[in-house]
């Protein structure tokens, strides 16, 4: 996808100031924003022209096969990658951007194995990422999640107390913790100490679902009953600007943005200040051709969130392919200044300087 208070899904709506749990990379981190872990839309796109940047590697081929959601080939072209590139494990800054991408790739081939059941598959795979990106607080949460399935209810408050110590205010984090004291030796008043602690946390629509799960669990409520009431709480429900979202995804890698554009000012017209949505408009508009509509989209982007790196990268591409040199270095300047050694802006800075100079 908070140690850095990181988390996967933590780029987008620092424009509202609201800490992010989501990740949209490409160029685009997709961020979906909960404090209760609103699990988005994991996906990825770009400007299409980026691919155009990368070296024929197994990096490139890693990222093309992201962008088009085959999600285990991209984990094995990136493992090709990693294993020449020793640089990736432990806990570094150096190359965030690249990290990010890794970290989609294999959440998504995770999450698939977890459909099909292959649980220790899954966590197997979670481990590998968490060598090379130890500081994100949902891979934790989903190590967590598979642990318990697996039944292994003690590896399970491990990993989220490893969540929670990257990110304190994880909500899900710490409803889910809460579960697991409750099913395990530590009895029920560390549940519900958990509880109590988590309503700081809990958005405002949570609090009376907490509240009630607290009094059953003081008032000896059947565990059956507790139980229900936490998945209720846990289950992640899409918004319709998720949902919008994730469709406008879909129709950008499948080459219908018209539709996808359609489709992201609709959640525009009711999320006006999510930076995210509107560098996604941006790529839409670009692969579509509409550079000086990508630019106002990603100017706004910007506006809102003036460190968001995916979109300086997108409007550095756009100005570049316009022939705005110096707007398109500045941009770069500044995608380096976040993540240096940023391999598409150390390319692309390679075909200004023989412009520029």
């Amino acid at each position: 996808m908070q140690s850095r208070k990181k988390s996967i899904y933590d780029e987008t709506d620092a424009a509202k100031g609201i800490k992010i749990n989501n990740i949209m990379i490409g160029l685009v981190v997709a961020n979906n924003i909960r404090q209760v872990h609103d699990r988005k839309v994991l996906e990825m796109t770009f400007i299409h022209s980026f691919l155009n940047l990368f070296p024929r590697t197994s990096l490139r081929k890693a990222i093309d096969c992201l962008s088009k959601g085959d999600y285990a080939k991209a984990c094995n072209y990136f493992e090709r990658y990693i294993s020449k590139n020793d640089y990736f494990y432990g806990n570094s800054d150096k190359h965030e951007l690249v990290r990010m991408y890794i970290s989609e790739a294999y959440i998504e081939y995770a999450k698939a194995l977890e459909g099909k059941g292959k649980y220790q598959e899954a966590y197997d795979l979670l481990l590998k990422m968490i060598k090379i990106a130890p500081d994100y607080s949902d891979v934790y949460y989903m190590c967590a999640n598979l642990n318990e399935k697996l039944g292994r209810t003690e590896e399970a408050i491990n990993n989220i107390k490893r969540a929670l110590s990257i990110n304190p205010n994880f909500f899900n984090a710490k409803i889910f913790h809460a579960k697991l004291l409750y099913l395990s030796e530590s009895g029920y008043e560390k549940s519900v100490a958990e509880l109590k602690d988590s309503l700081s946390r809990a958005p405002g629509f949570y609090l009376n679902k907490v509240n009630k799960l607290i009094r059953e669990i003081i008032n000896g409520t059947g565990k059956e009953e507790v139980i229900r009431q936490f998945v209720s709480i846990l289950r992640e429900k899409p918004s319709s600007v998720q949902v919008s979202r994730q469709i406008a995804l879909e129709n950008i890698q499948r080459g219908e943005y018209d539709s996808a554009i359609s489709e992201l000012k609709k959640a525009l017209s009711l999320n006006p200040d999510f930076a995210d949505l509107h560098n996604l408009l941006g790529i839409a508009y670009a692969n579509k051709g509409a550079k000086d509509d990508a630019i106002m989209e990603l100017k706004t982007a910007l506006k809102i969130n003036p460190q968001y790196l995916k979109a300086h990268l997108n409007i550095a591409l756009t100005y570049f392919e316009c022939g705005f040199n110096e707007e398109s270095s500045r941009h770069l300047e500044k995608v380096l200044q976040i993540d240096p050694g940023n391999e598409l802006a150390v390319n692309l800075k390679k075909e200004l300087v023989g412009v520029l100079n």
